[in-house]
């Protein structure tokens, strides 16, 4: 008879699931070289953080430089540098724009979708 080696909690790392909140019980070791995880509860994607991974958080972008981006982009980009220093209503502006962004790109899915649909 063989038996299976008892494996430690240690040896674990448990990620919670952003969408349905399930929790991800991974193997460290296999955690080091992922970017996300597929939740066996919703099926969606989940990303996993550098920390989590063990390694360090990168350092934060440069802002980039001033280009001709739409005016739908720049909305969220104005209200970048307000949000983190934690203004609350800063804050909830962008979290507004990006749902507006999050429902233009929804509409624009759904018409791809119907226009690849009739195509011969």
């Amino acid at each position: 008879m063989s038996e299976t080696p008892a494996t430690d909690s240690a040896d674990f790392v448990v990620i919670p699931c952003v969408n349905c909140g399930a929790k991800l019980k991974l193997r460290a070791t296999a955690v080091k070289y992922m970017k996300e995880a597929q939740c066996p509860k919703c099926y969606k994607k989940v990303p996993i953080a550098p920390e989590q991974r063990g390694e360090k958080p990168a350092a934060p972008a440069p802002p980039p430089a001033a280009s001709a981006a739409p005016a739908s982009a720049a909305a969220p980009a104005a209200a970048a540098p307000a949000a983190e220093a934690g203004d609350p209503s800063a804050l909830m502006t962008r979290l507004q724009a990006l749902e507006a962004r999050v429902r233009v790109l929804e509409v624009t899915n759904a018409l791809l979708k119907d226009a690849l649909g009739k195509a011969p």
